[in-house]
């Protein structure tokens, strides 16, 4: 009843001993009747239940609180008891957006010609005299944010999560005065406040049904790329899944978890392989099978990576997607792409300098992670994955790794393989595996199809055994040790319901970044072929 006082939506289902349909009203009718005027519930219930030959009564009820959220009701004649069965059904409704509170760079009163200008009279000469990779980042990282925060402050706002994109200013004001009519008659209880109610409630359907209409035919004809599309559209359309800040609750064995976000990083963070495998060396799979496979066929890249050019840096920064997130450093790249002329001589004078030493600084081993809801109970961490969000200028030392490492691979990768590569897709294996199909058809032979799951394929991988393998590839000893020192000594924290979890070690896998997945599916794919 707590309930109906606060004005959450209540669904009560009853079975009273005395009927409600006599004309005569009994004690326990007169008080049933004077607990739904206190709680304000109304019966959805209206024909009888119980019929016999001599009379007909309403037993069986259900009260609601918000009869306008549901759409119908009635009872069953089933036969097997002398009780029709009682029925209500829920009104579908679109999801409703949660209030949050974030910090975000205020770019109100932000100048881009000065802040380029306060870029390029910077001192980024003083971060590089320092001998460890890790103090020359902070002395650099210090002086880039600096100037960040003076001309872009973080800042904290509420915001709308998951805020309908048809929804519009006449919506919202046609919703409040709904909302504010429906509180007036939720006091006086007569029938001219409920109309004005009921016209305001109607024009805020109307409303809504046409801007939705609107809405999709703009997306259907405005979207360039598939994936433009089903962006807009995916909000149209019903979903099993679940939104992480609506407040979901976690639970144990049936408890509810105080500290969800401290639970899913542990969950995520436990090792996939054994412990006794986590604690090789790489002269541990020196005569691992797929090692020997490998040495076998001598390769011998004799790779090594190189240092690049300011030019190819402020390709790189210019290209950056500006709708990512930032990850722990809270450099966006809507910052960088914007600093890009400025800050890219500075910024290859660092990524060198990092690979020089064959050495990454521990901050960018850093990433913030998202569960997101896959299916069945969204209580259990188990129906959830994680979802890995890392730093903007480490990813543009990924993406050097990436391009030196595929130069060195692409012609040894499999022909048959589609997954992450450029100018591949789904579209590109199937037309592949039908035309193959249907040669072997037309040619009157037998077609055999064979499905491996690789399912945390990547979370299981050894570092270790990775080492090993792209040193029987031919990487030498400084491309291994920067390798290394980007594969190990990660860490990773959770946010859930706008909470942070504790940092937490993760000890094998490889980050969840294209490049990287590119690389070792290619291998995969080989050693499978």
């Amino acid at each position: 009843m707590d309930s109906c006082k606060s004005q959450n939506q209540v669904r009560i289902k009853s079975e009273k001993e005395s009927s409600i349909m006599t004309k005569k009203q009994e004690p326990q009718s007169l008080y049933f009747e004077s607990i739904q005027f206190s709680y304000c519930l109304s019966n959805t219930i209206t024909e009888p239940t119980r019929v016999t030959n001599t009379s007909e009564t309403l037993i069986d009820v259900i009260l609601v609180n918000r009869p306008e959220r549901w759409t119908k009701s009635g009872t069953l004649k089933l036969g097997i008891s002398d009780h029709d069965l009682v029925y209500i059904v829920r009104k579908p409704r679109l999801p409703k957006s949660k209030v949050q509170t974030i910090e975000s760079r205020s770019m109100k009163k932000f100048d881009e010609a000065s802040f380029c200008c306060d870029l390029s009279t910077a001192p980024w000469d003083s971060a590089f005299v320092y001998n460890d990779i890790n103090d020359v980042w902070n002395h650099w990282s210090k002086l880039y944010k600096d100037i960040i925060d003076k001309h872009a402050p973080i800042v904290k706002k509420r915001v709308h999560a998951n805020q309908l994109p048809w929804i519009n200013v006449q919506i919202k004001r046609a919703i409040q005065l709904r909302n504010k009519l429906y509180r007036k008659y939720r006091l006086s209880r007569n029938d001219e406040t409920w109309e004005s109610y009921r016209v305001q409630r109607n024009l805020v359907t109307k409303l809504k049904r046409t801007s939705i209409k609107r809405f999709f035919l703009d997306s259907s004809a405005n979207a360039t790329t598939p994936g433009d599309f089903w962006k807009r559209v995916k909000p149209l359309l019903p979903s099993s899944g679940q939104d992480n800040s609506d407040g979901t609750c976690i639970m144990v064995r049936g408890a509810v978890v105080s500290d969800p976000s401290n639970l899913f990083n542990k969950h995520f963070s436990s090792p996939v392989l054994d412990r006794t495998v986590l604690t090789k060396s790489v002269e541990d799979f020196e005569h691992h099978p797929s090692v020997t496979s490998i040495s076998s066929r001598n390769f011998n890249l004799g790779f090594s990576f190189q240092p690049v050019s300011t030019e190819y840096i402020g390709k790189l920064l210019t290209g950056l997607k500006t709708n990512k997130s930032c990850g722990p450093d809270n450099i966006t790249p809507m910052i960088l792409k914007l600093s890009a002329s400025t800050i890219k001589g500075p910024l290859t004078k660092l990524l060198n300098y990092s690979l020089a030493n064959s050495t990454w600084p521990q901050e960018w081993k850093l990433s913030n992670v998202t569960p997101a809801y896959k299916k069945d109970d969204s209580s259990l961490v188990e129906n959830y994955r994680p979802i890995s969000i890392l730093s903007s200028i480490p990813k543009i030392l990924e993406k050097v790794m990436y391009d030196q490492l595929y130069d060195a691979f692409k012609t040894h990768f499999s022909l048959n393989m589609s997954g992450f590569l450029s100018g591949h897709s789904c579209c590109t294996a199937l037309l592949k595996m039908v035309d193959d199909w249907r040669l072997a058809l037309d040619s009157k032979k037998v077609t055999g199809t064979i499905a491996i799951d690789l399912s945390k394929a990547f979370d299981s991988v050894c570092h270790s055994l990775l080492l090993a393998k792209l040193r029987a590839y031919g990487l030498n000893d400084d491309a291994l040790r920067f390798v290394q020192s980007y594969l190990t000594e990660r860490q990773q924290r959770v946010k859930f319901n706008c909470k942070f979890s504790d940092w937490l070690p993760v000890q094998c896998g490889v980050p969840q970044v294209l490049e990287d997945k590119t690389l070792q599916k290619g291998q995969d794919i080989r050693e499978m072929m």
